[in-house]
């Protein structure tokens, strides 16, 4: 099994994405419109050990639909000893629970994986115990469930998985995997399994026949799932090493494309190999190599029901870009309605190193261009620019973005995080050198020296934006504490206290708790304070109440 790294090796490697050391200050989210949530820091002590320990460094948060954040945290040695301190939290959207911990008595975890979060806000990870076997476990209100591992005996016949686990994937209401089994003709090929939290189900055993092709099924090489539960996968055969692309629907198994799909009737044209798997409820994405002769074209494909269609390859026109051509492009992206995000690096007409990536989102006809390099970020002074996209994420309606910038004002802070909204205006959630309020009520603003955010991963289920437009992300202070966070855009309903983007009685009971109240009163409710004037009051109460019924999902009231 692949180690893909702790928290320990990920603080100085891959926890803080992008990560440089940098100086700075300002204050943040100039446009007063984006929220922050605290999820924890570091010096809080970690809920569910005993011994007790603190938090010293929170990493990779992930975050699912209902805004439950999923995150890794090293321990305080002196407290915990250097084999456990490392574990997995979750918070769910109002309290913070152990999922796994190295220094477990149980020994089950003595080596943990990355987190995949559920959106039912159960966790699923890999874990290997103190003898060295992996294992897949799910984690649900408290409670650690190991669902399988190798040397488990599985079904048809009571073979031991043997060998190799991946990375589990997510799907709704179960999990998937590949994994060598013992009655594999090859120690080194993969079945495919998916488990529904009860149960064990053989997907693609190795050497199953696959309809309208020549080839059996062998190795499982790449595999992602949609979120209706396709499985989509490749496999090599006996015949050739990478045989095609299939999509598993409702236990039945479809062809996307075959290697000999391309030109049946010339035997020196075919595709190769296939990979960057990505799909959506009905579209399916992947990259491959179409051999003629001895000219190798990449491009990106797109398949559905209708077929398949060639997207992009090298030096097509850029969308909505005159006189500038597509030079090189990344693992493209399909989102659950079927739009395709495309990030590519640009060349022609204008184009030089300030300027020479892009990101589109919407059907393969009509990209619309989300954020280029070289685009000013509305807040900051006029000649600051995007210089690099140092972590993406995009959805159906949003996009978080973390960036280095560029401008003769920018000197060391060079770092930003950005939320797009429905609408493609970008907001400014915070920069290195911005102060960043902790507590939430102003009293505790530290100096940010490093962002963090993961890019998303489709494939594996994991991303640090949800489909409402919340980003989940870490920061470093110049004072060395550390926490994770979130952000949203806040309601135009200038009333809406509670955070649920309306203005109703539900924020007038609020407004009237903390109404004249000492600031100083526990009670007091900061988010109250509509006019920012330190206090709440009879302005507030009118502000409010100019505001009341304000929906911006039912603008009309109806």
């Amino acid at each position: 099994m692949t180690n893909q790294g702790t928290c320990i090796n990920v603080a100085v490697a891959t926890c803080l994405v992008g990560l440089l050391s940098i100086a700075g200050g300002a204050s943040a989210n100039p446009d007063g419109i984006v929220r922050t949530q605290t999820i924890a820091r570091s010096g809080e002590a970690a809920p569910g050990l005993d011994p007790e320990a603190d938090f010293v460094l929170l990493c990779r948060p992930v975050i699912n639909n209902s805004g439950a954040v999923v995150f890794e945290a090293l321990l305080d040695r002196a407290m915990t000893g250097p084999e456990a301190d490392n574990g997995i939290w979750v918070w769910d959207g109002s309290t913070v629970r152990l999922v796994a911990w190295e220094g477990d008595l149980s020994g089950n975890f003595a080596q943990l994986q990355p987190p995949q979060l559920l959106s039912s806000d159960e966790v699923v990870f890999m874990a290997t115990d103190a003898s060295g076997v992996a294992a897949i476990w799910r984690e649900q209100v408290g409670v650690a469930e190991r669902i399988v591992g190798l040397g488990d005996p599985v079904l048809p016949d009571d073979e031991l998985l043997a060998g190799f686990l991946t990375q589990p994937i997510p799907g709704p209401g179960f999990v998937s995997f590949a994994a060598t089994h013992d009655a594999s003709p090859d120690s080194d090929y993969f079945w495919m399994w998916t488990t529904r939290f009860g149960s064990l189900d053989l997907v693609l055993p190795v050497d199953t026949t696959l309809p309208d092709s020549e080839f059996d099924a062998g190795e499982i090489v790449d595999l992602t799932l949609s979120t209706t539960g396709d499985h989509v996968f490749t496999f090599t055969s006996d015949v050739d090493p990478l045989a095609g692309v299939w999509r598993e629907r409702d236990g039945g198994l479809v062809q996307v494309v075959d290697a000999q799909d391309y030109d049946p009737s010339d035997p020196d044209t075919y595709y190769r190999h296939f990979k960057w798997l990505a799909c959506g409820d009905r579209r399916t994405g992947f990259y491959a190599e179409i051999r003629t002769g001895d000219v190798d074209p990449r491009a990106i494909y797109l398949a559905n029901d209708s077929g398949v269609q060639q997207f992009v390859t090298h030096y097509d026109e850029a969308p909505n870009l005159p006189g500038v051509q597509v030079r090189f492009f990344s693992h493209p992206q399909v989102l659950d309605n079927d739009e395709v995000v495309l990030t590519a690096a640009l060349t022609g007409d204008g184009i030089d190193e300030s300027n020479n990536v892009a990101i589109w989102r919407g059907e393969p006809d009509d990209l619309q261009l989300i954020a280029r390099e070289g685009e000013h970020i509305p807040g900051l002074a006029s000649d600051v620019v995007i210089r690099d996209f140092q972590a993406i994420a995009v959805n159906e309606d949003y996009a978080a973005l973390y960036v280095s910038l560029f401008g003769y004002t920018v000197g060391d802070n060079d770092r930003a995080l950005i939320l797009i909204d429905a609408d493609g205006d970008k907001h400014l959630v915070t920069r290195v050198g911005d102060k960043f309020d902790v507590a939430g009520d102003g009293s505790d603003l530290r100096s940010v020296k490093h962002i963090g955010m993961l890019p998303a991963d489709p494939e594996r289920g994991r991303s640090p934006l949800n489909a409402g437009g919340t980003v989940a992300f870490m920061l470093e202070f110049y004072d060395g504490s550390n926490g994770v966070f979130t952000a949203h855009l806040a309601s135009p309903c200038v009333g809406d206290i509670d955070g649920d983007d309306d203005t109703d009685q539900s924020d007038l009971g609020l407004l009237l708790a903390s109404y004249e109240l000492d600031p100083s009163d526990p009670d007091f409710n900061i988010d109250a304070d509509l006019n920012g004037d330190g206090a709440v009051g009879q302005p507030d109460l009118g502000i409010l109440l100019a505001d009341y019924e304000c929906d911006p999902h039912n603008p009309h009231n109806i």
